[in-house]
């Protein structure tokens, strides 16, 4: 699996195979036929990696061929290979309510995917954050008024940082119970 924008690096290999002989391979993405049109060539040492782009997603299947010396007489040996390239997205909820309530340890479940989970990072504009167990627990001031705004986002293999989602949410003051004595109720 594949985020869109990325890239796969691969390596064709047989199973004995010399590391300094170059490496030569032919190969087609989505084309069973392996029509001379659609065929794309590689050559280089064995160690390595042969680039497959991740553009446009969906799935992939790459048909190919290497290079095989048998018996003192090069061969074409057959390979294939199968991908998928997702667009990467993210969620962010509670899961105990609709609202983040002031001076209450709000718990906050966040996804991304296509990211392993220590590469995931929430902030919030307007509350406090802490990692807890699975997810995190939100901490508004008993000051803040209106919404507050959390931003998920995922570090990438390269180390930069990708933005999958953004969510707002009300707070309000945490509600007082209500308390019930038979049918009378608080201050009857």
């Amino acid at each position: 699996y594949v985020n869109q924008g990325d890239s796969l690096a691969m390596k064709v290999m047989i199973a004995a195979y010399d590391s300094t002989a170059p490496m030569k391979l032919q190969y087609w993405v989505n084309d069973s036929t392996k029509s001379e049109d659609g065929m794309q060539t590689y050559e280089g040492d064995a160690g390595k990696p042969l680039i497959l782009p991740g553009d446009q997603t969906g799935e992939y299947t790459v048909f190919g061929n290497i290079e095989v010396e048998v018996k003192g007489s090069k061969e074409w040996k057959p390979w294939r290979y199968t991908y998928k390239v997702g667009k990467p997205g993210g969620a962010i909820a509670l899961p105990e309510m609709s609202t983040l309530y002031k001076g209450y340890p709000n718990k906050v479940q966040a996804s991304a995917s296509g990211y392993p989970p220590d590469a995931i990072n929430l902030s919030c504009s307007g509350c406090s954050l802490s990692k807890k167990g699975e997810g995190w627990i939100a901490t508004v001031p008993t000051t803040a008024r209106g919404d507050v705004t959390m931003s998920l986002s995922a570090r990438t293999e390269e180390g930069g940082s990708v933005s999958l989602a953004q969510q707002k949410f009300k707070i309000s003051d945490f509600p007082k119970p209500t308390v019930f004595i038979g049918g009378v109720s608080s201050g009857g």
